[in-house]
């Protein structure tokens, strides 16, 4: 379907008629009434959960086809201008209509707000708006020749083509992937908002109402694009809830807004190269907002890499079973604390800990029940160890702790209490060394690993203290 309209819309420019007859005007017609019935067929068929977005915008469509039956019948049949005339009304009301459809998808896949997407939006319609208010709008307001009314409805269509702009832009934004459908969709109103914009820039070179099969052509692409839109299997997900990502600046969303911040710099090189006076009330207020909307979208990325950095040193700091400090983070605290014993004179005391037959009991209840016990043990023991002690994971179904602060006797205490926490009834086997005021932190591990396996030759389930060393 979507083959033979896309063919129709290509052969208007070899309709063997002039362009103003009755005959090209009801091809033109008949192109677009078989590309609006297909828009609405495809909406039927393909029933999104979310119809009221589609139905607004299916009757701005229809506003639109209105518009140009009505132009049609007063420039074709009645020999009589069509501007302004009733075809303005139901133009206008096209564009209201289309972007509360548009809008309306933006809030079904978007439940909660993006600043970002918004930013982002605001860069794109704040350097396009720069653009069109210099050379389109102002222009156009300024135009002394026409009354007033036609100044301000002429107006109106760069305005509504900004606002679907706006909420298209918006939509193209939203986190996840983008379905497929929003190709037709975002190449229809594209095509849509460059025949508006040719029409303009045709009227206000020459001054004559443009009566050429090119725009015609344009919104002919449009009609076809937008009834693919609906067609399109992939339709629905315009309106479903996208899967929220992080905030990343892909390639193609850097170039459009490295492209839209330019657009005001632009237009006063252009007004600069043309030796006109310069439009000051729209470029540099533009060109301000522009500059504080990208200031803020940095700020925000530079805050994200910021929090992604923050998480990703905590997971490498942290063993990604137990949730417990990891051996880097071990090394990294002994470190520390055996450089602050230097100073204030607390002997820290390491010790290390050994599930017993742990081998076994993966054997016997399998590696996730193993995990689990991991997992658990890890847990108890932390939750009853002091504040200020570490607990680590240093490999397996081994297991360091740093005390600071404790006699002898006290830290061998602390570590015989994790014994009545340790769960499903099983026991370990420990070695405890205190650091010697010296000795590097590789040794200091070594000692206490020393007692450990004394502790297993001892039969386990008990901690072996080391024997105090003294330097001369």
């Amino acid at each position: 379907m979507i083959a033979a309209l896309a063919v129709a819309a290509a052969a208007y420019l070899a309709v063997p008629a002039p362009v103003g007859t009755l005959a090209r005007a009801g091809y033109y017609l008949a192109v677009a009434a078989m590309a609006l019935a297909a828009a609405v067929v495809g909406v039927r068929l393909n029933r999104p959960r979310r119809t009221r977005a589609w139905v607004l915008f299916l009757l701005g469509l229809a506003c639109r086809f209105v518009g140009d039956v009505s132009w049609t019948v007063l420039a074709t049949v009645l020999h009589v201008s069509p501007f302004p005339s009733v075809a303005d009304v139901a133009y206008l009301a096209s564009f209201p209509l289309m972007g509360l459809g548009l809008a309306l998808m933006v809030r079904s896949r978007e439940p909660r707000h993006d600043r970002s997407a918004s930013l982002d939006t605001a860069i794109i319609v704040t350097g396009t708006a720069v653009l069109a208010g210099v050379f389109v709008i102002a222009p156009i307001l300024t135009d002394t020749t026409r009354d007033l009314f036609s100044r301000a409805i002429t107006t109106a269509y760069p305005v509504g083509d900004l606002v679907l702009l706006a909420v298209l832009a918006r939509l193209w934004t939203t986190s996840g992937l983008v379905p497929r459908a929003y190709r037709f969709l975002g190449t229809g109103v594209a095509f849509l908002l460059a025949g508006d914009l040719g029409y303009d820039v045709v009227f206000l070179t020459t001054g004559v109402m443009p009566n050429g099969p090119w725009f015609d052509l344009s919104y002919l692409i449009a009609y076809v694009c937008l009834a693919a839109t609906t067609l399109h299997p992939s339709m629905r997900g315009l309106t479903e809830p996208a899967v929220v990502t992080d905030d990343r600046m892909t390639r193609p969303r850097l170039v459009v807004l490295a492209v839209a911040s330019a657009l005001a710099p632009t237009a006063l090189l252009i007004e600069g190269l043309r030796g006109g006076p310069l439009l000051w009330q729209v470029i540099a207020p533009g060109s301000i907002l522009l500059s504080t909307l990208a200031v803020t979208r940095v700020g925000g990325l530079l805050q994200t890499i910021q929090a992604q950095a923050s998480q990703v040193a905590i997971l490498a700091r942290t063993d990604a079973l137990t949730g417990v400090p990891n051996r880097r983070s071990w090394d990294a605290e002994l470190a520390r604390a055996l450089a602050g014993a230097r100073t204030d004179g607390q002997r820290p005391f390491v010790a290390l800990l050994d599930l017993d037959h742990f081998k076994d009991f993966n054997d016997t209840h399998g590696h996730p029940a193993g995990d689990a016990l991991l997992k658990q043990a890890a847990a108890a023991w932390r939750a009853a160890l002091p504040h200020d002690a570490v607990l680590a994971r240093y490999g397996g179904e081994e297991f360091t702790i740093l005390l600071r602060g404790h006699t002898y006797q006290q830290a061998y205490t602390v570590v015989e209490t994790l014994r009545t926490v340790t769960p499903l009834q099983q026991t370990f086997s420990a070695g405890l060394a205190a650091w010697d005021g010296i000795e590097e932190p590789s040794a200091l591990v070594a000692r206490a690993d020393e007692q450990l396996y004394e502790a297993k030759r001892a039969g386990r389930a008990c901690t072996m203290p080391a024997q105090a060393v003294h330097h001369r």
